[in-house]
């Protein structure tokens, strides 16, 4: 559903069937029914509990701020003595002052409170429509910044800006087709917030680990104890080399990595590669399946404390790539098991700009492990699993959020 108008008449690409009129133009300030503004009689102090403070970076132009993430918070004596008005839900917030101005938010159903840099306007109804109204707009409310060294947005001149609105039969649609969108993609966002808490608990519990070699959780029918072992007794250590990105060719004939691609492309587990090239295999590196591949060199320390498994034979494999080939382990779950680790892959990081991670600095790293292979594959099956769930749900979201932003 487009909202934004065209140049020269106000009617949208877009339209639910049955709807032809023009959309009349009026000025925001005329639209406006109330300006909540508490700005100027800031309270004495603010409290570590209580009632929630919505500051600046609470409101993203995305839907209600989020509560959980205050700093700050009034008590009653001050909730009732130093503000001016109370907003209600669904009010529009803008901030006018500091930073993220011109960024938009509702306001929230649950008591809580807008304080100095922020004003809210309250609207008839549907008053969402012109919450998506105002956000399609965004980009001119960020310009009407006066530029000085305090970024801020005048009330007079955002109340001047320009509103196109259909009658209140086609905005209650257009609301309505917004909000279940919106609903749609927080829907898919907790999904993969449940999905990644999920991920993160098993990791705590199906691995050994802090010298106690029996896993929390396990599979049913799994009781051996885990063993501890280096790095260097499971695993035979290469190194990729050679290839650039100007060797990087959209149509290359040879599917490759760089080192760099494992920050940007991929997680810990790689079934699909996404890069080409058209150098000969013959003059590099090749992987094998299952092998695990470690970046050596990043700007971050965060960086090179991850692993990811490659399930994929013959893949050409760039310079500054620690290659980690099992002999006694599957790959996919040792990945998993190095990035449960990572902590003790950041102790070995050596460099200040430039950080370096090599085979010899990870080699004598210890690590528990299960002899069993059938219990390493359905742990990195389970894993892998929920992986893809997590990414199933955040493309989701993607394709919703671009859904929405057209």
């Amino acid at each position: 559903m487009v909202i934004n108008m065209s140049e020269y008449n106000n009617v949208p690409k877009i339209r639910f069937k049955g709807y032809t009129d023009a959309w009349e133009q009026r000025k925001l300030g005329e639209i406006i029914n109330e300006t909540i503004d508490n700005r100027g009689k800031n309270p004495p102090y603010y409290c570590e509990s209580g009632i929630p403070v919505i500051d600046n970076f609470m409101i993203k132009n995305n839907g209600y701020p989020d509560l959980k993430t205050a700093t700050r918070y009034l008590d009653d004596y001050l909730f009732s003595n130093f503000i001016r008005k109370h907003n209600e839900k669904d009010d529009v917030l803008i901030t006018l002052v500091g930073n993220g101005i011109g960024n938009i938010a509702l306001f929230p159903k649950e008591k809580s409170v807008i304080v100095q840099n922020t004003i809210g306007m309250r609207f008839e109804h549907p008053k969402k429509f012109k919450y998506y109204s105002l956000l399609s707009k965004n980009n001119e409310i960020v310009k009407l910044d006066r530029g000085m060294a305090q970024p801020s947005i005048r009330q007079d001149e955002l109340k001047n800006l320009d509103i196109n609105l259909p009658t209140k039969k086609e905005q209650s649609k257009i609301e309505s087709l917004m909000t279940n969108l919106d609903s749609l993609i927080t829907l898919h966002q907790r999904k993969c917030e449940t999905l990644v808490n999920v991920k993160k608990s098993l990791l705590e519990k199906m691995f050994a680990k802090n010298s106690s070699n029996i896993p929390k959780i396990r599979f049913k029918g799994f009781t051996d104890v885990w063993e501890q072992r280096k790095l260097e007794r499971i695993v035979d250590f290469y190194r990729g080399h050679g290839l650039s990105w100007n060797d990087i060719n959209e149509d290359g004939v040879n599917k490759c990595i760089l080192y760099g691609n494992l920050y940007t492309d991929y997680g810990m587990v790689i079934n699909e590669v996404l890069r080409t090239t058209n150098c000969n295999k013959v003059d590099y590196f090749l992987s094998e399946v299952g092998d695990v591949l470690i970046p050596s060199s990043d700007t971050t320390p965060t960086g090179l404390a991850r692993a990811s498994s490659l399930n994929l034979k013959g893949i050409i494999l760039g310079g500054d790539i620690n290659v980690l080939r099992p002999k006694t382990v599957n790959g996919t779950f040792l990945s998993y098991l190095i990035n449960n680790n990572k902590n003790e892959l950041i102790k070995r990081i050596k460099g200040t700009t430039v950080r370096h991670l090599n085979n010899s600095d990870i080699k004598d790293m210890d690590l528990y492990i299960s002899n069993n292979l059938s219990e390493q594959v359905k742990i990195a099956n389970l894993l892998t699993n929920l992986d893809n769930l997590i990414t199933l749900h955040q493309r989701k979201c993607e394709t919703l959020v671009n859904v929405k932003k057209s």
